[in-house]
């Protein structure tokens, strides 16, 4: 598969159109962030990233084939389920954040009774 193939492919599996910069093509809402496939000066294929404008090269292939199928499979590959927390762990997770609260609602007395200290 080329890379005008891959765009027909990733549309046609209803890709999110702002995920990847394929070849120079922005598909539809990409912003300057996000997935690039190109093709390097030296002739490799290249996936990577840009990340507040700077490019982060994730991995080269040999072939614009290589590449493409990677970008295909990276998009398309399905995601398993979350798993669904016990009713015992939302519990100790609840007393975890409540003990937590607690710890920094004392940091904040001690904190404001320093600060009334040092004004006196």
């Amino acid at each position: 598969m080329d890379h005008q193939q891959l765009l027909a492919a990733l549309q046609q599996a209803g890709v999110n159109d702002q995920s990847f910069c394929i070849r120079g093509h922005r598909l539809p809402g990409w912003f300057d962030e996000g997935g690039v496939l190109d093709q390097a000066e030296d002739g490799r294929w290249f996936v990577g990233g840009v990340e507040r404008g700077r490019l982060n090269v994730d991995r080269y292939f040999e072939s614009e084939e290589a590449a493409c199928q990677h970008v295909y499979d990276l998009l398309t590959r399905t995601r398993p389920a979350p798993r669904q927390r016990t009713p015992e762990e939302r519990a100790a997770d609840r007393e975890h954040s409540r003990q937590r609260q607690a710890e920094l609602r004392q940091e904040m007395a001690d904190w404001k009774a320093q600060q009334q200290s040092d004004d006196v």
